[in-house]
């Protein structure tokens, strides 16, 4: 009988394990803002621009955060798609993007801070093209406007900023391979805690004061069951 057991929470191990990592493998590997990316000095890094990245921020009155990406060493194939949260609140937020670096158009007032000699390749906002549920964190977004633009070697910065100053929440996805590991997988609690409460907090500590209800009720169940039998 325990070896019987021990077998089937081996089985399951394996089949839950093998079903999440291959949710997340389809999944954008996350980079959070703290709100302190407001300069180009203190620009998010992004180890690799090929990777599919989703930055999650929000922006405040004024504010424009700011990411880099550094060591291209060959022309690379450079993709990025502004999205927004589906809901209520962030309905209108339509923030803007712009690619910064060597061989893209000069700009003679950005609204942002440009580096000496550098260009800025302007990505305005446009309409909702379509919606995307992510079933990994269960949450929903507005796909706005998007990029592809082949980049020479060089250092390069992503400037989010709303032209009129607007506050909201954005997730800026870039990159198009998709480059999960197990401990990534591993991780997956932690992930979807932190996106569900940029999304929608209120909702997600209802969830888990949920499960933790349940979770409760289920141990006392057990515990009841064990005495009753016992």
């Amino acid at each position: 009988m325990v070896e019987a057991r021990t077998r089937l929470a081996v089985v399951c191990f394996v089949v839950g394990a093998s079903l999440l990592f291959g949710s997340t493998a389809g999944a954008h590997r996350p980079i959070f803002s703290d709100g302190q990316n407001t300069s180009l000095e203190d620009a998010v890094h992004i180890s690799d621009p090929l990777v599919s990245w989703a930055l999650y921020g929000e922006l405040t009155e004024g504010d424009t955060h700011y990411y880099r990406f550094e060591g291209v060493d060959e022309a690379i194939g450079f993709f990025a798609q502004m999205t927004t949260p589906k809901r209520d609140v962030h309905a209108y937020f339509d923030p803007w993007f712009a690619l910064i670096g060597s061989g893209l158009p000069m700009q003679h007032s950005p609204p942002f801070s440009l580096p000496k000699g550098k260009g800025a390749l302007l990505v305005p906002a446009t309409e909702v093209q379509d919606q995307f549920f992510e079933p990994f964190t269960q949450t929903t977004y507005l796909l706005r406007q998007k990029v592809t633009r082949d980049l020479e070697p060089g250092f390069y910065y992503i400037a989010v900023f709303h032209p009129d100053d607007e506050e909201g929440k954005y997730s800026l996805t870039v990159g198009q391979r998709e480059e999960w590991s197990w401990r990534d997988a591993l991780e997956f609690p932690i992930i979807w805690f932190r996106v569900r409460i940029w999304y929608n907090p209120e909702q997600t500590y209802v969830l888990l004061a949920a499960a933790l209800l349940l979770g409760l009720v289920a141990v006392y169940w057990f515990v009841a069951r064990r005495r009753l039998i016992g």
